[in-house]
């Protein structure tokens, strides 16, 4: 690896050893061999990149390691993972990852949201796996629907689908999670340097 000091993260290895052993999306689909692709593959068909965030995406200049902690069984990851999808294959910097959790403990337990185990949650890594973010769970507008439909503890569980306007909210999101990741890369001291001679 190249010399990155003086910048430093304690778990730049951890990241790193779960990253390389985690699987693209098309080879987490054939490893897993569910029946639960099924729901994935029909979010994928309701899903699509467009307009403002098409472009934005397309534009990032700089390469982004992303590991989600998954399981293929899971509502949130089966609507969300062909989110992630469609974003990565929009640009060929990003290099989207898939782990199952159940399968990697010590990763669940290192990515638990308010002391529980969640899926899906997603590590964005520098190309040097310094980790900038993570995120996890459920986006802003998912919580907010929950909450005006019941007012109380919700889980959807995949069988019937949300509106269309509900998964572009939350595409949206996502887009612009990764678009947070973007300047704070392109703004780094340490990547401008290397990059911008």
């Amino acid at each position: 690896m190249i010399d990155i000091s003086p910048y430093k993260d304690l778990r730049r290895e951890f990241y790193k050893s779960y990253f390389e052993k985690a699987l693209s999306y098309d080879k987490y689909r054939e490893e897993s061999n569910s029946p639960y692709w099924t729901k994935w593959e029909r979010h994928e068909g309701l899903i699509s990149l467009t307009g403002n965030n098409k472009q934005t995406v397309s534009d990032f200049k700089r390469k982004l390691n992303v590991l989600v902690l998954s399981g293929v069984w899971c509502g949130d990851c089966q609507r969300q993972g062909p989110m992630l999808y469609r974003i990565a294959k929009e640009n060929p910097l990003i290099d989207l990852r898939f782990i199952e959790s159940k399968s990697n403990p010590e990763l669940q337990d290192e990515l638990r949201i308010n002391g529980a185990e969640k899926v899906p949650v997603a590590v964005f890594l520098s190309e040097d796996f310094l980790e900038i973010q993570r995120f996890g769970d459920r986006h802003l507008s998912y919580y907010r629907r929950t909450v005006e439909k019941s007012n109380a503890a919700y889980c959807e569980t995949g069988i019937i689908d949300p509106e269309i306007s509900e998964l572009d909210s939350e595409l949206t999101e996502w887009c612009e999670t990764f678009e947070r990741i973007q300047h704070i890369l392109s703004l780094s001291p340490f990547l401008k340097k290397r990059y911008e001679k």
